[in-house]
């Protein structure tokens, strides 16, 4: 085997480093590693002393792409074409210098679910809708402080459990009973009910 150093592989021209995105002093426990699929082709990482210039390598060898240094130590970095599908290792070669760390990179076959659009998906149940704005200690009993219950009293229960809430208030003139679901189809709430008085509750 032979080899050589390039001219800038001395003390003055540090080793390239790449991590995840975020400050390097705050690297620690389970990493958030880029995915790309065959539409995607380009992901940003942090790092330092990369080279506008630099040329990109993956387990090994070098495949052509482009380099951008953007601000806050982050770098975008965009393949010409998209690896095999699978977990691979990407290196960052200064021009006549070092290469950085291995860095993973995960191709996928398919564009992975981003989290936010999951969270912003439409719910199916009422037990989601509850969920996601932290209601879920609407259900019980609940009664005015100051009358010990005698002036209202309220009860929340599961009429279909994750689906359809019964909801029954009764104070000094009046009872009420409403049912609460949510449509599965886009996604709204709604409820229907009626009280002692024969108002109806919509």
């Amino acid at each position: 085997m032979t080899g050589q150093h390039g001219v800038n592989c001395d003390i003055e021209h540090p080793q390239p480093i790449i991590w995840t995105i975020g400050s390097i002093e705050e690297q620690r426990g389970s990493q958030k590693f880029p995915v790309l699929y065959p539409e995607q082709t380009e992901m940003v990482v942090s790092g330092r002393h990369v080279n506008k210039q630099a040329q990109v390598f993956v387990d090994g060898h070098r495949v052509p792409g482009h380099v951008e240094l953007k601000d806050s130590e982050n770098i975008a970095i965009k393949l010409e074409q998209c690896p095999n599908i699978g977990m691979h290792l990407l290196q960052l070669q200064n021009p006549n210098g070092q290469f950085s760390n291995d860095f993973i990179l995960t191709v996928a076959e398919t564009r992975p679910v981003d989290e936010d659009e999951g969270n912003n998906a439409k719910p199916k149940t009422l037990s989601e809708v509850l969920e996601r704005a932290d209601w879920n200690r609407l259900v019980g009993t609940w009664v005015d402080e100051g009358s010990k219950g005698e002036g209202l009293k309220m009860s929340v229960t599961w009429k279909i459990k994750d689906r359809v809430l019964e909801s029954e208030s009764i104070d000094s003139g009046r009872t009420s009973v409403s049912l609460i679901s949510v449509n599965a189809q886009n996604g709204d709430v709604f409820h229907v009910g009626a009280d002692s008085t024969d108002t109806p509750l919509e």
